[in-house]
């Protein structure tokens, strides 16, 4: 399998799998690398909670990095 060809000079984007097991607080560790990995204040992110049961998880989450400034 190959990765998708790319437009030149267009930036490609990442998938970045987030387990459930961290803390969805504004001091996660992990969330707080994932914010800085993806732009930090310029981020652009998609919050896809497909293995979550819970209904609030994705807006948790918006919320959480919205509070880190992304």
């Amino acid at each position: 399998m190959c990765p998708a060809k790319v437009v030149e000079d267009v930036r490609r984007g990442w998938i970045i799998p987030i387990g459930g097991g961290e803390k969805k607080v504004k001091t996660s560790g992990i969330l707080g690398r994932f914010v800085e990995l993806c732009g930090g204040a310029d981020a652009r992110i998609a919050i896809i909670p497909t293995a979550s049961q819970l209904p609030d998880t994705g807006a948790r989450y918006s919320a959480v990095f919205g509070e880190m400034g992304a």
